[in-house]
């Protein structure tokens, strides 16, 4: 938990010395009591008022469990609004895929079809590789049948 949010740029709460060793010296403030700690201004200057570090504490929490839930991917923040310009014809054809397929935003359905096409895509490629070489190896496959079919023709009249 404790990498999930570093790498997420979101200070940890309750971090064990083992945890702690982990991540290095010079990166945790010492606290009261010289226990390793996250949290701003704490141990230095004048210490967080306990109702402020209950909604920060909460508002980490909240955080993590999106990330945990994978809700967000490790990158990105969770307030951040991702849009796309399109046209009425297509944001209309967004629209209706978005009911369809009970999806919360219009920029899931675009990502759905970026992954539908990319899909389709490799599909595609792959088949016309297959053809390639099909076709390559159905010719010497013909020759040597005949090879083979003039060979075990022999003696049978």
């Amino acid at each position: 938990m404790l990498r999930l949010a570093l790498l997420m740029r979101i200070p940890a709460v309750k971090i064990r010395a083992k945890a702690a060793a982990e991540v290095g010296p010079g990166f945790l403030t010492r606290a009261r009591g010289g226990k390793p700690s996250l949290l701003p201004n704490e141990g230095r200057g004048r210490p967080m008022k306990k109702q402020a570090r209950n909604r920060y504490q909460a508002s980490f929490k909240a955080k993590v469990a999106l990330a945990e839930a994978g809700r967000y991917p490790r990158g990105m923040k969770s307030n951040t609004k991702s849009s796309i310009t399109l046209p009425a014809e297509e944001i209309r054809l967004v629209r209706s895929l978005k009911a369809k397929l009970k999806i919360r935003t219009n920029v899931e359905v675009v990502r759905r079809g970026l992954r539908l096409l990319q899909a389709t895509t490799d599909r595609a490629e792959l088949q016309e590789a297959y053809r390639r070489a099909s076709k390559a190896v159905r010719s010497a496959t013909r020759k040597e049948i005949e090879e083979l079919d003039r060979l075990s023709g022999e003696g049978l009249d």
